[in-house]
Order: C-alpha cells, then sequence, then structure tokens
C-alpha cells in the first residue's frame, strides 16, 4: 500500500536522524556495538538470562545517552534551547 510505504519511509529516516544525533560521539558508538555484540554472543551461548540483563542494560544506556544529548523522552522532543535538526 501506497500509504504503508510512505509511513514506512518517513519512520525510517526519523530513525536515521535519531541516530545520527545519538551516536555522533565516537565512544558511544563503539560502546553500542560492543554491547551488541556481548547480547549476541548471550544468545549464541543460549543464556536467555544474560541476554535480557544485557540487553536492559544496552538500553539504559541508550536512555542515558538520549538525556545527556538534549533528548528527554523516546520520542525525540527536544529540550528547549537544543538543536532541533531532529
Amino acid at each position: 500500500s501506497k500509504m504503508l510505504e510512505h509511513v514506512l519511509k518517513e519512520y525510517h529516516e526519523y530513525v536515521l536522524r535519531f541516530r545520527k544525533k545519538t551516536l555522533s560521539e565516537s565512544t558511544r558508538g563503539l560502546e553500542s556495538n560492543e554491547e551488541h555484540r556481548r547480547i549476541m554472543e548471550a544468545i549464541r551461548q543460549h543464556d536467555a538470562g544474560l541476554a535480557e540483563q544485557l540487553a536492559n542494560a544496552h538500553i539504559r544506556n541508550a536512555y542515558t545517552n538520549m538525556v545527556r544529548k538534549g533528548l528527554y523522552e523516546a520520542g525525540g522532543k527536544e529540550q528547549a534551547g537544543s538543536d532541533t535538526n531532529l
């Protein structure tokens, strides 16, 4: 459907802009990659508990980074006075 295609395209562009802003620090990008690697390894080892723990830690780290970047909620609303390129 054309409507679904349009919605998905806009959402994809939003996610790309959001990621660009939240991963603009080279250290967070490297940390995020390492977190994903550790989650994947836990899944490969069939350790669901560890995978869940690591995934929760990754989500907390990502949220903390978003707040640090001036994004105060997952919807991408920025705090007053911050860059509005999102």
